[in-house]
Order: structure tokens, then sequence, then C-alpha cells
């Protein structure tokens, strides 16, 4: 998966890609290097054999490293993101 831009502001929006469909019904999972979930992401409107979501970032999030995990059923599909000031 990859996640664009990247850097990324809080608040801002990026968009996730993945090498497989989503299925609906999936949440992304916003997790802190900690391991810590800090935002889910229900995805709500797909197209067929959508690869990629748009997902809104919370406006709290502090700069740093995230991973963004997509939980559905299949395989975990999972990138890093940077947050920036």
């Amino acid at each position: 998966a990859q996640a664009f831009p990247n850097p990324a502001a809080a608040g801002s929006q990026v968009i996730v890609y993945f090498s497989q469909d989503i299925l609906p019904g999936a949440r992304l999972g916003v997790y802190a290097a900690n391991g810590q979930l800090v935002h889910t992401h229900r995805v709500h409107q797909l197209q067929r054999d959508a690869r990629s979501i748009n997902v809104p970032l919370p406006a709290d999030l502090t700069p740093g490293t995230y991973q963004l995990v997509l939980q559905q059923a299949g395989p975990r599909l999972a990138s890093s993101i940077h947050i920036t000031d």
C-alpha cells in the first residue's frame, strides 16, 4: 500500500493506494508508533474493483510516523505515513 501525499499534514486528506481490491465494509486504522489505534476510517462508498480510498486525517495527530492498516477479509494491507506540522 502507498499513501499520497506523504508526508502529510494533520487535518489533511490523503489517498491510499492498495495492490488488491478494497472490499465493502473495510476499515482503515491509523496506528501510532507505539501501536495505539488513534483513528478509524470506515470505507463507505466504493466503485467496483476499487484499489484506492480517500482518508481524512484527524486534525489532532501529532507529528510522527503512523501505520495505515486496511482491515478486511484477506491479507493485511498496510502503509506508513509521516505527519508534519
